[in-house]
């Protein structure tokens, strides 16, 4: 049984959808009723349309013999559409989780990886950093510490 809020929240997911099926002039035939049991089983929610003036029941009958024989819950019946829900627990199982770790590297490689990287650069590194257009502020104190670049006013910035 749904609660109000799940009921809610299941309406607000069916506004979207399109009826899959349509109940007509035979009814609810076994086969008719075989095919909705694989549809929901996939989708979980569904709308189903009946068709007023051929169809022999009315929504809020097919509905509930539907719901029945489904073992389902009826969302809502508005006019001549009905949205039924069922849940599939086989398509809520978490995944399983991945392991982070490489089981190729040695336990000591990480420890050098992670003290290579703590490091302050060395200038050989610094000046290729530089040749691809990495910025590096460490040598501002060699060029003065203060750009030399002429403002507006054609005078040096101070």
């Amino acid at each position: 049984m749904l609660t109000s809020k799940e009921r809610a929240e299941l309406r607000g997911k069916a506004n979207s959808l399109e009826p899959i099926f349509q109940v007509g002039k035979n009814g609810l035939t076994p086969e008719f009723l075989a095919q909705l049991e694989g549809a929901i089983a996939l989708r979980e929610l569904m709308k189903i349309k009946i068709l007023r003036e051929s169809s022999p029941v009315d929504a809020r009958t097919a509905a509930d013999e539907i719901a029945a024989y489904l073992n389902a819950d009826v969302v809502q019946v508005i006019g001549n559409i009905m949205v039924l829900y069922r849940e599939n627990p086989e398509l809520h199982k978490p995944e399983p989780k991945k392991k982070k770790t490489d089981p190729g590297i040695k336990p000591g490689v990480k420890k050098a990886r992670a003290f290579a990287k703590s490091r302050p650069a060395e200038k050989s590194e610094r000046a290729s950093s530089e040749k691809r257009g990495e910025r590096s502020f460490a040598g501002r104190e060699e060029r003065g510490g203060r750009s030399n670049r002429q403002g507006r006013n054609g005078r040096g910035r101070k």
